[in-house]
């Protein structure tokens, strides 16, 4: 599957991808696109996974949380190093594939 940059999104195309009904895959979006949680950078055709939080101390549940980007696999697609955005004073890993990013760095 490739990305949909630059195009149209397709939740009746990437639900399947997903393993997940096309009104499931809505009701994703819709939440991701309120809460302002999750963010998918995408470049060359991989997904690098983000999330925002507001304190400068990452948390334990972090981990936790970063550790569902691994769902993203089911889009059968490429999926980078992610992690959490936030205002901690340096990059710290939270697993072996993400990161606390300080906010400062972009």
């Amino acid at each position: 599957m490739d990305a949909p940059t630059g195009q149209m999104l397709n939740l009746t195309e990437l639900a399947p991808d997903a393993d997940v009904a096309v009104n499931t895959a809505k009701n994703w979006l819709s939440i991701l696109q309120a809460s302002l949680q999750v963010f998918l950078l995408v470049q060359d055709q991989i997904l690098y996974p983000l999330e925002i939080k507001k304190s400068a101390s990452p948390r334990r549940e972090w981990v936790e949380w970063v550790e569902h980007f691994s769902a993203l696999s089911r889009l059968k697609q490429k999926v980078g190093g992610g992690g959490v955005l936030c205002l901690c004073k340096q990059l710290m890993p939270l697993t072996p594939t993400a990161n606390a990013i300080p906010i400062g760095i972009i």
